[in-house]
């Protein structure tokens, strides 16, 4: 189950965002993007189970990170459907 990450820090690498994640539960993939709002990054982590999934967004939804001025947003990330394909 993978959830979203929005206003990551201008910073962090994919290193620092499983070290972070994996503290929830077992990462499975990640990736991190440029480009986001007030010189943030944005990503997702992909857990083996919902509840990592569940845990993760509870504990990192509007979390403070160290020296950086934007609150963490955490969602549930649920891809849009592609007509004839089931999702895995």
């Amino acid at each position: 189950m993978r959830i979203g990450l929005a206003n990551l820090p201008s910073d962090m690498d994919e290193a620092e965002l499983k070290d972070t994640a994996a503290a929830y539960g077992k990462v499975l993939d990640l990736r991190i993007f440029s480009g986001g709002a007030n010189n943030s990054k944005r990503g997702w982590v992909e857990y083996g189970t919902m509840r990592e999934a569940e845990y993760a967004v509870s504990e990192l939804d509007d979390r403070s990170m160290a020296e950086w001025h934007l609150l963490l947003r955490a969602y549930i990330d649920t891809p849009p459907q592609v007509p004839g394909r089931e999702r895995r």
